[in-house]
């Protein structure tokens, strides 16, 4: 038997939140109000709010070409000098590349995450890919990981080891699940979350291109520091960037709605606040696209984006 939200009735008229196929709460809900009848046929996918691929495509490109060209300068020799000058050239403290110099390395891993909005994008608008089918690819991907993880953890600790993954988790993620783990449930969460494609496409590059941002150039001209505990240091500096690339993010790729400006100022306050301070302690990798996507839903329905 089909899955209800893909079986067919012509009988029941429901309101328009109800017939939202990606609104989950309202349309279980409205399942539950029909006794357990059917909804409607879902409406045809909408490719509203999806017109920067070619913006995704050119960024993954860049930061692929930036990714090589740094790869190499980090490799060149025993001591990347030619990338410690350019740092010093461009303003960092001598002192600060070497630290700015494992930041990079680490924020190049972590760019792969594009990767995912990306491929979003085109599942959802070049092949039409109904938002289940999506879910459900990111869910088995995540548990995929995660399991690999504990593995990690649990059965190969000797991994942790290896100089390449020395260089990607931190001291206390030795223990304990890594950042990849909390990043790949972020990500499914946004997709399932949101109430549009763009809209987690939107919040899960708030996390990979406003968290590179907060990271790097806190690490490298962090001169204000924001004390969030008694171990916990960050910087005005790096708050101020990943305010300004979510802004800038969220202006590109939901450019056709009306006051778009407010809704980019209002999600990437929210985003970088959450980057900030972590609340209840939870990842950030985990925090950031889940509460991104739920600060851009409640922006777009203030704006009218939503009718």
């Amino acid at each position: 038997m089909a899955p209800f939200w893909q079986q067919t009735t012509t009988t029941t008229t429901q309101p328009p939140a109800a017939r939202e196929w990606y609104d989950y709460p309202g349309r279980i809900l409205a399942w539950y109000q029909r006794g357990g009848a059917p909804p409607p046929e879902p409406p045809p996918y909408s490719r509203n709010w999806h017109n920067s691929g070619v913006f995704l495509t050119a960024l993954l490109v860049v930061c692929a070409t930036l990714g090589a060209g740094t790869m190499g300068l980090l490799h060149e020799d025993t001591y990347p000098r030619r990338l410690t000058r350019l740092l010093t050239d461009a303003g960092v403290a001598f002192q600060r590349t070497a630290r700015t110099i494992q930041e990079i390395e680490r924020k190049l891993f972590h760019c792969l995450g594009l990767l995912v909005p990306w491929g979003y994008y085109t599942l959802s608008t070049t092949y039409n890919y109904p938002k289940e089918t999506c879910v459900y690819l990111c869910v088995a991907i995540t548990l995929l990981g995660i399991c690999f993880d504990l593995l990690r953890i649990r059965v190969f600790p000797a991994i942790n080891d290896l100089a390449f993954v020395q260089k990607l988790l931190r001291s206390e993620e030795r223990d304990t699940l890594c950042g990849c783990s909390f990043f790949a449930v972020g990500n499914s969460m946004a997709i399932m979350l949101a109430r549009r494609p763009a809209v987690a496409v939107t919040a899960l590059m708030y996390l990979t291109l406003g968290d590179t941002a907060a990271a790097l150039v806190g690490v490298a001209f962090g001169a204000h520091p924001i004390k969030i505990s008694k171990t916990k240091k960050k910087s005005i500096e790096g708050s101020l960037a990943m305010f300004a690339v979510c802004c800038g993010s969220c202006g590109v790729m939901l450019a056709d709605v009306t006051l778009v400006e407010y809704v980019a100022v209002f999600s990437a306050l929210v985003a970088t606040l959450v980057e900030l301070y972590a609340p209840c302690g939870v990842n950030d990798n985990l925090a950031i696209p889940v509460l991104s996507v739920v600060a851009l839903d409640f922006a777009l329905q203030r704006v009218g984006a939503y009718g």
